[in-house]
């Protein structure tokens, strides 16, 4: 659960606008976490700026001794963007980079489709949307997005999609190490990312969704980085549990 010092909280509502569960919320000018759904995020915690919010039960806070581990800990899914379009050479640098990734017998079969511009990642949100009410699926999302609760692309004004040859020995693993890595070196350049499941599996059911995303045939979508300039700053890390080690000496 999530516990509120009403002496320190000061009413902002920062804190709802980036609960990723979407159980926080105002009332009277205080935020209130509904009983079940908060996954612990630590959204809410990182971007308070009185530090009036904190998650309740056994978790650790060390301080970043290293520009590394401060990189690690200070990383945010952001879920609100700059309506600007992000510089496509930064992109361009970070997916170069990211080609130093671990990947398995160095094979290399990975690449990367890059949508930009509101305009178009609109028109491929619309038509993820049109798929679903022609097969009577997802319906709930849909009805989010239709009320302003734009879950499927954030509103992002870049989509970098990260595929593979299905041939790769571990093709969905050394997708998830590129992207894991060009997330951090874009984050370097001030480029915000989030991981987006539902717009990486609502483009692999469809060919003509796959096209759209510029996807070429013959290789499996496994992950979707949302990205742009953050529209949130978080000024604190939240606190996560202790390693879950299992050791054997």
């Amino acid at each position: 659960m999530i516990s509120v010092n009403k002496d320190k909280c000061i009413g902002c509502g920062e804190c709802t606008k980036v609960c990723a569960g979407l159980v926080l919320k105002m009332e009277d000018g205080l935020p209130v976490c509904a009983p079940r759904g908060c996954i612990f995020c630590g959204h809410c915690e990182a971007i308070c700026p009185t530090q009036a919010i904190s998650m309740e039960g056994d978790f650790i806070s060390p301080a970043p001794a290293t520009d590394l581990e401060k990189q690690i800990m200070y990383r945010r899914s952001i879920r609100r963007y700059k309506a600007d379009t992000p510089d496509k050479q930064l992109i361009q640098e970070a997916l170069d980079l990211a080609q130093w990734s671990a990947n398995s017998k160095n094979q290399r079969k990975n690449g990367w489709s890059v949508v930009l511009g509101k305009d178009k990642i609109d028109a491929l949100l619309n038509a993820c949307m049109d798929w679903c009410r022609e097969n009577k699926v997802n319906r709930a999302l849909v009805r989010s997005v239709e009320c302003g609760i734009n879950l499927i692309t954030c509103g992002a004004p870049c989509l970098i999609f990260s595929w593979i040859d299905e041939s790769a020995i571990n093709h969905e693993l050394d997708c998830a190490i590129a992207s894991t890595t060009a997330e951090l070196l874009l984050r370097q350049r001030g480029i915000a990312t989030c991981w987006g499941g539902f717009i990486t599996r609502l483009v692999n059911a469809s060919p003509e969704l796959l096209a759209m995303a510029g996807i070429p045939e013959g290789v499996r979508l496994c992950c979707t980085l949302m990205a742009g300039i953050p529209d949130e700053e978080y000024p604190a890390i939240p606190r996560r549990p202790k390693a879950n080690i299992v050791w054997t000496e």
